[in-house]
């Protein structure tokens, strides 16, 4: 008689070839994570299309902002035991003069930056010494009047207890709503080519976390500081209920949970302050054997500044680039080069952005950080190839 194999025998014959050959399953299955990787890679890098613009009054102003320049170690100097006006000169550079302004001015750029610390000129009401505000004031004027648009800030006050987390929330917001009161009332008259930006840098200084993107805690914190900035400029009346406002991210950072995780309060004069010091091997000091500026280096910067705009921009959202920079490493033709591009890409992505000039070379800095371009003594450029490029 025939034997007849039951369906389960013939199921088990028909799976043997497959049993003995595992490994094409596992080659199939690289493939197909390695074709997987490459799509996503390919999804992610920016489109060959130009950017779409949103047609927006805050891309407009930025577009009207141009190339900045902050004016530093000047206003936000400060040191322990100096609470006086002559602060401005702790850090090397002289007193701000209207013809320093006049000289940036005549070099193309239109908008100015000042950075000033506000926490060391405190009484102990949080009352700003009458003396410093008139000295803000008084460059405030030269830069106004010079038809700068002038970011002014609130900027090394994280130095003086302005700690973004929840156990110090409610002292910091009291002191830090007091403070822009009293700015706000001061300047409440100015145009809209003055701006005010809430906060330079929003961090838990010293934390671990500090220029890691912080804990969600202290980004919800700070978003909420945020909102009393707004609301306290906004109460103050005369031009401030239609002021344009800078509100960073954590420490100012491009990172995309730290850009998705800021919430910004329901107002229509917002602009996001992102700062960008990057590639970091070339721009910064800590590799100073990275002197050239490579094409690698210029793709990164195209797709750093385009995940900004996928989050910001692209959103209807302006961005003004409020930092970046590369350090003197006797590289001005390569730093060159470096601005051109920069200023170039964020243009196409709708943003603007300002150089950081701490006034100070290789050869002068302190710090080692050596990021400036006006000699603001003689009044020439140290590096008039830099500076061109910038307003180019």
């Amino acid at each position: 008689m025939k034997q007849v194999k039951s369906p389960s025998e013939d199921a088990l014959t028909e799976k043997k070839p497959r049993s003995r050959k595992p490994w094409l399953w596992a080659i199939g299955l690289l493939i197909l994570l390695l074709l997987g990787i490459l799509l996503v890679g390919i999804l992610l890098s920016r489109p060959a299309g130009e950017p779409v613009i949103p047609d927006t009054p805050g891309m407009a102003m930025v577009a009207q902002m141009g190339p900045g320049l902050n004016f530093s170690h000047a206003l936000e100097c400060f040191s322990e035991g100096a609470d006086g006006v002559d602060s401005e000169t702790l850090w090397g550079s002289p007193a701000t003069t209207r013809e320093m302004l006049e000289a940036v001015k005549a070099a193309g750029f239109t908008t100015l930056r000042l950075p000033v610390t506000w926490s060391n000129h405190l009484d102990a009401q949080d009352n700003v010494d009458p003396a410093w505000m008139d000295r803000v004031q008084e460059v405030v004027d030269y830069a106004y009047d010079l038809d700068f648009f002038v970011i002014l800030n609130a900027h090394h006050e994280d130095y003086y207890g302005y700690v973004p987390d929840k156990a110090h929330e409610a002292g910091v917001t009291a002191q830090y709503t007091k403070l822009w009161a009293q700015i706000a009332a001061r300047f409440r008259d100015y145009g809209e080519r003055l701006l005010f930006e809430a906060i330079n840098e929003p961090r838990v200084n010293g934390s671990m976390l500090e220029w890691g993107g912080g804990t969600a805690s202290q980004r919800n914190v700070i978003n909420r500081l945020h909102a009393a900035f707004v609301n306290t400029v906004r109460e103050s009346g005369g031009n401030n209920a239609g002021r344009w406002l800078l509100l960073p991210t954590h420490a100012a950072s491009r990172e995309p949970r730290v850009m998705r995780a800021l919430r910004l309060p329901d107002d229509d004069r917002l602009i996001v302050s992102v700062h960008l010091y990057y590639p970091g091997k070339f721009t910064g000091t800590g590799s100073p054997d990275v002197t050239q500026y490579t094409d690698k280096d210029r793709l990164d910067i195209d797709k750093t500044l385009g995940r900004i705009y996928d989050c910001f921009v692209k959103r209807g959202v302006p961005v003004y680039l409020g930092e970046f920079a590369a350090a003197d490493k006797h590289n001005e033709a390569e730093r060159a080069r470096y601005a051109t591009d920069f200023t170039a890409i964020a243009r196409r992505y709708g943003m603007r952005c300002a150089w950081w000039d701490d006034a100070t070379t290789a050869e002068t800095t302190i710090t080692g950080a050596a990021y400036g371009l006006l000699d603001r003594r003689t009044l020439q450029w140290f590096f008039p190839e830099i500076a061109a490029a910038l307003v180019g």
